[in-house]
């Protein structure tokens, strides 16, 4: 399951890298590439919220102050908010809100790589040698 989920933040990066290339931009794009990466965030973000939620339960929530935040509500405020007319009214508010956002991703991704990984990755292997 950490393959999983180390793949999942390899991908996560690989999509705010090129999402980050877009919000330099002066205006809204319009090519479906945009489209297409804000959907693949959707996408690889949920599903990487859902596995978290089964290995690392609340821990992954932020709720015990682990992760210290709560992304995964956040991240449903932002995609409500933001649509593709929110955005195109709205462009420089939308990416200083993105970048936040993305900012926030890699600082959590940092996170549990260096904390909930590795104490999570011991439990599994004393676990599974009893």
């Amino acid at each position: 399951m950490f393959d999983q989920l180390t793949q999942d933040h390899d991908r996560l990066r690989e999509i705010a890298d090129r999402l980050d290339a877009y919000l330099q931009e002066p205006s809204a794009p319009v090519d479906i590439e945009f489209s297409r990466l804000r959907w693949a965030l959707i996408r690889q973000l949920t599903l990487h919220l859902a596995r978290e939620k089964v290995v690392f339960g609340s821990d992954a929530s932020g709720t015990d102050g682990c992760m210290g935040d709560p992304l995964d509500a956040q991240f449903q405020e932002y995609m409500t908010a933001w649509d593709a007319r929110a955005i195109q009214r709205g462009w420089a508010h939308y990416c200083r809100v993105s970048r936040a956002l993305l900012r926030q991703l890699r600082a959590r991704m940092r996170r549990e790589e260096a904390y909930l990984f590795p104490r999570y990755a011991g439990t599994m292997a004393s676990a599974a040698m009893h």
